[in-house]
């Protein structure tokens, strides 16, 4: 077996600079370890030992936080056994940089993964440009002289391939207020009533991160998104009454809202049809029949429903059962999918390959009020 009394004694005196981060010399360090020649340090100094000392001055070093991986002997005897890189060098770099955020109900999550990975492949690419055609595109990446629309297409798709290569998802919790302004003594009255005055909702936030160097390469990224991004995500994101996208970066900050139209506002019995079809549909009929009683007795006392349903079978904090006009709710998951709320555990699923409708109506963003 070979001798490693020597690597021990470096181990040992690397161990204890590192703790201490008191300088040395080379000269410190040869005696520690009993090396006779200089040319054996040095060897070590520019290849096992390289990144874990640093020098400081002209004749001092310091062991780097480097050393932390290799703080047992086992992990140091084996890294001087063989060549290892321990610290990677980097050369710092600056860019300006456009950030778009997304934020919509966690519900939409799962589409909306799918809907943007169809767009990182470039025949599906090439056909959503093939859509927007050629003189449209060009306004904001021009087209070259003489260049054919084929390659003039390819040319596209590299700027797409080096410019759009990801995004993340993250989430976050908020809390907001499903009716008008109230007192501290009204919210309570609602609250025994079975409603909710303040409704959890986590959010996902979609994050796009682009670099780029100057105003032309800015006006092209923004182009490029809103065609093949944007679109997609309103056309997925349906029946909210607002979209909000939040873009910052060197540019400046900016928020962006999409609106509702008025002629598609649809009214909250149709919302209820919607929830009323899914159940029975899928097996819910005795959930359905209980709307269809609180339905006439709100219809008995010369009222119209404003209730969203999905709200009401989601449940109250904590999962506890919501009351309306009397009649006690049972809570469903996919309810509770539906509303982006966390699921409990009393919630119902009579299938668990049941999904939510598609389109999702909630109150968090209001409407604006028709100007007078």
């Amino acid at each position: 077996m070979a001798d490693d009394t020597t690597q021990r004694a470096a181990f040992a005196f690397l161990r204890e600079h590192l703790q201490t981060q008191d300088p040395f010399t080379l000269d410190e360090f040869r005696a520690a370890t009993g090396w006779k020649k200089p040319g054996t340090l040095n060897t070590y100094l520019r290849k096992q030992y390289k990144g874990l000392i640093e020098q400081v001055s002209g004749t001092h070093y310091r062991v780097t936080d480097a050393f932390w991986k290799l703080i047992t002997w086992r992990k140091f005897k084996g890294h001087v056994t063989q060549v290892r890189r321990v610290v990677t060098n980097y050369e710092p770099k600056r860019s300006k940089v456009l950030i778009y955020d997304f934020l919509m109900p966690l519900t939409n999550e799962e589409h909306l993964r799918m809907t943007l990975d169809s767009l990182f492949y470039k025949d599906r690419v090439r056909a959503r440009l093939g859509t927007i055609g050629v003189a449209e595109l060009a306004k904001k990446y021009p087209r070259q002289e003489a260049e054919s629309e084929a390659i003039y297409f390819d040319r596209l798709l590299g700027f797409i391939k080096d410019h759009f290569v990801g995004y993340s998802i993250y989430h976050v919790d908020g809390r907001f207020r499903s009716d008008r302004l109230l007192t501290q003594d009204q919210a309570a009255a609602l609250q025994k009533t079975g409603e909710r005055y303040l409704i959890d909702e986590t959010t996902a936030v979609t994050r796009f991160i682009f670099p780029y160097l100057d105003d032309q390469e800015l006006s092209a990224i923004q182009h490029l998104f809103q065609v093949l991004f944007v679109r997609s995500i309103i056309q997925l994101v349906n029946g909210e009454e607002q979209i909000w996208m939040v873009q910052s970066g060197s540019a400046g900050n900016q928020l962006h809202i999409w609106e509702k139209l008025s002629e598609d506002a649809g009214e909250e019995e149709e919302e209820e049809m919607t929830c009323r079809q899914w159940l029975l549909e899928n097996g819910y009929e005795d959930v359905a029949a209980l709307i269809d009683q609180a339905l006439a007795k709100i219809q008995s006392k010369g009222r119209k429903s404003r209730r969203n349903w999905w709200d009401t079978l989601a449940g109250g904090p904590g999962g506890k059962p919501s009351v309306r006009e009397g009649i006690e709710f049972p809570v469903l998951r996919v309810a509770q999918y539906r509303q982006g709320i966390l699921v409990t555990p009393n919630a119902i699923c009579r299938d668990e390959h049941e999904r939510p409708p598609d389109v999702v109506t909630t109150n968090r963003w209001p409407q604006k009020k028709p100007s007078s």
